[in-house]
């Protein structure tokens, strides 16, 4: 296998393989991470917000609309989250959610006037933790640390001046934290996907043998129950050759008094005695 189909595999690890079963538990966990990076934005936004009034009264007035547009797009994750289409699409909703919150944090600190950006790399992986969580596709979360990756270095060069050049380094160390954390997050969503790769074949090849064991004890049962069922009928037949045996013997004696009582009538001088005691053996044979 070359490089780049190592890469390829390791960045778009191959899910149609694992069956439409796989795909529909990758789907149900996308939706649970986008619901909880929905959640955890809100929470995010109201911590900070009141750190802010706290700590920085000053600059607050500037911060609340960045914060309080947080709250909005999580509470616009909640509700697709809960809608059909955001249902079946919970994936590309989720790194879009970390992607459009990862700009408002820039926006936080382009206000702020700092170049330290002081919580962007730990708010940035909180929200490439996010995007994993809800994607489980190391591609999806390289793009995203791309893009904050980027805005990173475009705000910090050409729109926030206390940069300065060569670059401050705060600055620098930022952009280190956030490539770190880049390649830590997409490091971790590929070993979440080999880890349930590995569990959903597991758990298959156990559903498989848990079947094949019902297999086996239904056709145990089923064995079981026709060895049974001969045992009865081989009693039974042997219960009921006596009876069948003495009708049979009975018919055989009829057959034989009937012709004796043929011959006895047919001749001109049936013997009457012979005669009572054959229908008198007749009568008790009936």
């Amino acid at each position: 296998m070359s490089v780049f189909e190592k890469t390829r595999a390791f960045l778009l690890p191959d899910e149609d393989a694992m069956g439409d079963d796989f795909a529909e538990e990758v789907r149900r966990g996308a939706l649970r991470g986008l619901q909880r990076a929905s959640v955890l934005s809100i929470i995010a936004a109201l911590m900070f917000t009141l750190v802010y009034w706290l700590i920085l009264p000053n600059r607050f007035s500037l911060l609340l609309p960045s914060l309080l547009g947080m709250v909005l797009l999580g509470a616009v994750g909640v509700v697709v989250s809960s809608c059909s289409f955001g249902k079946a699409h919970p994936r590309g909703f989720s790194v879009m959610l970390a992607m459009l919150i990862g700009t408002l944090i820039m926006v936080n600190q382009l206000q702020t006037g700092s170049h330290s950006y002081g919580h962007f790399g730990g708010l940035s992986l909180i929200l490439l933790v996010m995007a994993s969580l809800g994607t489980l596709q190391p591609f999806a979360v390289l793009v995203a640390a791309t893009y904050f990756l980027l805005i990173y270095l475009f705000t910090g060069i050409f729109l926030d001046h206390s940069v300065g050049s060569p670059p401050a380094a705060t600055f620098v160390l930022g952009g280190s934290s956030l490539m770190v954390s880049a390649i830590t997050a997409v490091w971790l969503t590929s070993f979440a996907h080999r880890v349930r790769r590995t569990e959903f074949l597991l758990r298959d090849e156990l559903k498989r043998a848990f079947r094949d064991l019902h297999d086996t004890q239904a056709e145990l049962l089923a064995s079981e129950k026709a060895l049974s069922q001969s045992q009865l009928v081989a009693a039974l037949c042997h219960e009921l050759n006596s009876p069948f045996g003495v009708i049979m013997s009975n018919l055989t004696s009829q057959e034989k008094i009937g012709r004796r009582l043929e011959e006895l009538l047919s001749s001109s001088l049936p013997d009457a005695t012979v005669t009572a005691r054959l229908l008198r053996l007749s009568q008790e044979l009936n």
